[in-house]
């Protein structure tokens, strides 16, 4: 036989990751595997007790639960033993007491025995690690019978899920406001269920102990009203009453501070992975300011499916944004810490929405400072601020008066050559649309003539202009104009058509 060699601590490592780490690509077919192990189990449970299964029915059930109970074991097993290492912890403590505490060999081994010990005490002390226990437990004879045992393998589904560490880690976050509000519940309740005792013991037939008093005060708490314990004096009455109010006000008070836990956790649950999505953003745009001309920038990039981030001070507008389905956060703009959190060095382009001009030169210097090439459209008010905004580093100034007079002034004198300006710039008109295409340094048409690229046959694309670049636009072009490398075509075509250009002349645009 050819001996296998065994790597304890590769071993280790690989039921680590399948069992004990979270964000594995192995834990979530294991979980979704044994999730389905502990269903299959109580599903044997529930089979197992009709009363009219034949034996051998009966005996398949239990051999079944039997290999369920086996992996639930199994299972176990394994987390004890990845929980910690015992033979580097022993070595270590046995180490460390030799060389520092000049004790005998004996006593160095029983102390080291009880650090590995330590490790392992710990991790059986979790509430999950509990459960996990008593899963197996129905495996030992005398604990076969309990029916409990058999369905306590469900509580187990907590650890399979992501969604119950929600629940685990807003109720822990808030320990000391929920333990509170449950103490003074628990007095009040009691100090009811004792009043109640006192006054009715002896004249109440159904009151017979101080536990039925208990129980008479959660049902009346819980909203049920079994009717089987009643007051029979007036002062019973009176104590229900009290009783009743006293529920009232404990189960607002815990109800208000479990759902406050579970919304604030919710909340930072949901800005954590808002600042993880902005931190893959690569290629991005980033408008500043969400009001209504915010929004249309947003709706327009987002119909053309590209990736971009909204920021605004105001957490009404963010919200309305994220309901929208975009992403989007809070900040200062004039904050260089939130640029860096949204990843500007990366970024495409800037866009400034906001109309306070001391905002967009403070945004126009932190953005250039930090990012020297990236494409920066402000928003201009008044010819001045346009100037003072070009001359600081913005790529363009547009002022939306200026635009809103031009597009009347137009639709009156020009109705049909607007529409058909308009058609162009709706990203929801799939026919027809205006684009840039930069020509990389290896291109297929550099050093060609705009006749001899066949663009118009070929590709059925009208070339409106092109933007050398180094120079001033050239609108549309002459069939002799040569296209050299870095040049920039406009060009109005079929959506279609218009990706095929792309990967013709950069094939690495389809990926």
């Amino acid at each position: 036989m050819i001996p296998v060699a065994f790597d304890r601590k590769k071993v280790k490592l690989l039921v680590h990751q399948l069992l004990v780490k979270a964000n594995t690509p192995y834990r979530t077919p294991i979980d979704f595997l044994l999730a389905l192990v502990v269903l299959a189990s109580i599903g044997l449970v529930i089979l197992d007790s009709n009363p009219e299964l034949s034996q051998a029915e009966r005996s398949l059930y239990n051999t079944l639960e039997f290999f369920c109970h086996l992996l639930f074991l199994l299972e176990y097993v394994l987390r004890w033993w990845a929980a910690s290492d015992a033979v580097i912890n022993w070595h270590y403590a046995y180490h460390r007491h030799r060389r520092r505490h000049q004790t005998s060999e004996l006593a160095s081994i029983w102390r080291a025995i009880r650090f590995a010990a330590t490790h392992k005490w710990l991790w059986m002390k979790q509430p999950m690690a509990i459960i996990d226990l008593l899963a197996w437990f129905p495996l030992l004879p005398f604990f076969n019978g309990i029916a409990l045992l058999r369905v306590f393998c469900l509580l187990k589904l907590f650890r399979y899920t992501r969604q119950s560490s929600i629940i685990t880690t807003a109720m822990k976050g808030h320990s000391q406001e929920i333990a509170a509000v449950l103490i003074i519940a628990a007095i009040s309740w009691s100090l009811v269920a004792i009043a109640f005792y006192v006054v009715e013991h002896g004249h109440n037939p159904r009151l017979h102990t101080l536990w039925d008093a208990y129980y008479w005060m959660v049902v009346t708490v819980a909203t049920l009203g079994y009717g089987d314990i009643v007051p029979h004096t007036p002062d019973g009455q009176l104590v229900v009453m009290l009783g009743c109010v006293v529920g009232i006000i404990t189960t607002t008070f815990i109800s208000v501070v479990l759902i406050s836990a579970m919304t604030e956790h919710l909340l930072h649950l949901r800005e954590t992975r808002m600042e993880q999505q902005i931190t893959q953003l690569r290629a991005h745009y980033i408008i500043c300011g969400l009001s209504d001309m915010g929004r249309i920038v947003c709706a327009n990039l987002h119909a053309e499916k590209k990736s971009f981030v909204g920021i605004d001070h105001r957490q009404d507008r963010v919200e309305a944004a994220i309901r929208e389905g975009w992403i989007a956060t809070q900040g200062m703009l004039q904050d260089e810490q939130t640029w860096k959190q949204l990843n500007v060095t990366k970024a495409k382009g800037v866009i400034i929405t906001t109309d306070d001009e001391t905002t967009n030169i403070s945004i126009v210097l932190i953005v250039r400072e930090m990012s020297p090439y990236c494409t920066i459209v402000a928003c201009g008010t008044t010819p001045s601020a346009e100037k003072r905004l070009l001359k600081l580093g913005a790529t363009r100034v547009v002022s939306p008066s200026v635009i809103g007079g031009l597009q009347l002034t137009h639709s009156a004198l020009r109705p049909t050559a607007l529409h058909f300006l308009d058609l162009v710039m709706k990203t929801d008109y799939a026919e027809l649309e205006m684009e840039e295409i930069p020509l990389p340094l290896q291109s297929p048409f550099s050093n060609v003539s705009l006749h001899n690229t066949n663009l118009r046959s070929d590709f059925n694309v009208i070339v409106v202009g092109i933007l050398p670049k180094k120079g001033k636009m050239v609108f549309n072009p002459r069939g002799d104009v040569i296209i050299r490398p870095g040049d920039t075509l406009v060009c109005l075509g079929n959506a279609d058509d218009m990706q095929r250009l792309r990967e013709f002349i950069d094939p690495g645009s389809k990926l």
